[in-house]
């Protein structure tokens, strides 16, 4: 006996109906998504967003400066106050003058970053300027210190210029990020200094 084909109809879902449907607007979606991107890009990068960064905050800590300014320039009180910081290891025999340089390595949120940093200014209990740099960035921070007594005003300035390309487009998002770090890293300065003999 012949075996016939199973003639049952074949149904028909909503499903099959939206299928096409959907691949387009998939594919559309990807593309306007694409465009978007590369509109995004070219306004960061062409339209004068360099992938330049610069925060700034203030603390007052009830000290002198001179006490303030060790804990900003000995490599063992800086692991106490900044956030991530696991080691510092001195490239140059003097601590605290122009010209003393230094390998910093900070391990945060997953991630390890490791710079160089170089003194390029300094003038002891009032002000210290960091040269920082790696193959992503290279960054400026300035400690200036005011002693109004009892408290030492401790503002510091951080500029940060990225060298890639994907650096520099999400620095607007690492701005925002560093703002808190930094914020943190100076009210653990002001602790440490305050509640140290």
């Amino acid at each position: 006996m012949p075996i016939q084909a199973d003639e049952t109809p074949r149904t028909h879902t909503a499903d099959d109906s939206r299928e096409p449907f959907m691949k387009v607007a998939i594919w559309v979606f990807n593309i306007l998504a694409f465009l978007a991107f590369i509109a995004f890009a070219g306004l960061m990068l062409l339209g004068g967003y360099h992938g330049s960064t610069e925060n700034e905050t203030m603390v007052k800590i009830r000290s002198d400066p001179f006490k303030v300014m060790y804990s900003l320039t000995e490599p063992e009180e800086l692991k106490l106050w900044i956030g991530g910081l696991t080691n510092v290891q001195m490239l140059s025999e003097d601590l605290a003058h122009v010209g003393s340089t230094a390998r910093m390595t900070v391990e945060q949120d997953e991630t390890r970053t490791v710079m160089d940093a170089k003194i390029t200014e300094y003038e002891p209990e009032e002000r210290i300027v960091i040269a920082y740099s790696n193959d992503k960035f290279e960054g400026r921070g300035t400690y200036l210190l005011d002693y109004r007594p009892p408290r030492t005003h401790v503002i510091y300035t951080l500029e940060i210029q990225y060298k890639t390309f994907w650096d520099k487009l999400l620095s607007p998002i690492v701005e925002g990020k560093t703002q808190e770090k930094i914020e943190h890293d100076l009210n653990e300065l002001r602790y440490r200094v305050e509640h140290t003999p």
